[in-house]
């Protein structure tokens, strides 16, 4: 968040921390098992690692990793805004917790599918969900929205909000070679379409918005 440092992990289990001013490795750690998502503290002194085992969190002063251990693991993952809950989204729930890891509150999707992404409104705290559909949901677990991004069955990948709170962007997974093309979609808060961009050649695994 403050642009000292980025992130990035993947198949090989490895978290790897650079600088950002000269691009060089600052730490590197081996996790258990392949990383699957990650997602900074707003105050950039913390880190959720999820990975196929487990969420993790990580303190970036201590060095030290924490388990989570009421959820399992998961793809879907971000803090809210202030910092001070985590939203998990993974096999048919998602998990609400305290930036501690601490279990708040699970919700419970209409049915066992699992959770491909999960983001947080910048303003009002409303979580959006991607998976075979699109779900929103308020932090007390009501459901307020689902919405079908498409009539074909692919699922999404990517949820992010803008900044402002106003609106919020998809990418699916598409099957082009089945007449299926992906698809980066543009939506209000209330889950009305706004546009649909085409023009991809394969699946969209992550996005995000600059800061203005």
């Amino acid at each position: 968040p403050d642009d000292k440092y980025f992130a990035f992990g993947g198949d090989d289990s490895l978290l790897r921390i650079y600088t950002t001013g000269d691009q060089q490795l600052h730490k590197q750690f081996k996790l258990n098992g392949m990383i699957r998502n990650i997602a900074w503290h707003p105050s950039g002194k913390k880190m959720a690692v999820a990975t196929l085992k487990n969420i993790q969190l990580f303190d970036m002063i201590a060095e030290k990793f924490e388990t989570i251990p009421a959820i399992p693991a998961a793809r879907g993952m971000g803090w809210n805004k202030s910092g001070d809950l985590l939203g998990v989204a993974g096999d048919g729930l998602v998990y609400v917790v305290t930036s501690e890891g601490k279990l708040i509150r699970s919700i419970k999707k209409h049915d066992q599918k699992s959770y491909l992404s999960l983001d947080w409104n910048p303003v009002n705290n409303t979580i959006v969900t991607g998976g075979d559909e699109i779900i929103l949901f308020d932090t007390t677990g009501k459901q307020l929205a689902l919405i079908k991004h498409r009539k074909e069955y692919t699922g999404v990948l990517a949820t992010k909000w803008h900044p402002n709170g106003e609106i919020f962007a998809s990418g699916d997974y598409g099957h082009e070679r089945e007449g299926k093309p992906t698809l980066l979609q543009l939506w209000k808060k209330d889950g009305n379409p706004i546009r649909s961009i085409g023009g991809h050649h394969e699946e969209i695994r992550n996005l995000d918005w600059n800061s203005d």
